[in-house]
């Protein structure tokens, strides 16, 4: 399904809740709305690939020197803020796969909360 034809006005709806909600995760919860992760080989390959950038990180920040450690706080908040937007981005694009089992309103509600 594209998302031409997702964009009907319970979509719209929830896309406005979802922003709402964006730090209630236990409200956005009481929806019931399923989850839907994309089963996707490139998104996998790269969650697979921050391990070894994470491993590098730590030895490069390890080896010390002046600011390593502010250093080494920057570079792993950035790791953490990447993995965090790989972990929402399959869940809000998930909600336009044709087989997605919530309605419109749940998609929308998911993807405005998940896109923000």
């Amino acid at each position: 399904m594209n998302v031409k034809d997702k964009m009907s006005s319970d979509f719209l709806t929830g896309f406005e809740s979802g922003i709402f909600l964006r730090d209630n995760e236990k409200q956005f919860q009481e929806y019931g709305c399923p989850d839907n992760e994309v089963d996707s080989q490139e998104l996998a390959a790269f969650k697979a690939g921050l391990e070894p950038i994470k491993a590098v990180a730590s030895v490069v920040t390890g080896m010390g020197g002046p600011g390593a450690a502010s250093q080494t706080v920057i570079i792993h908040e950035i790791i953490e803020t990447i993995e965090t937007f790989v972990s929402s981005f399959d869940k809000f694009i998930g909600v336009f796969d044709n087989d997605y089992a919530g309605g419109d309103f749940c998609a929308g509600i998911t993807f405005g909360m998940q896109g923000t």
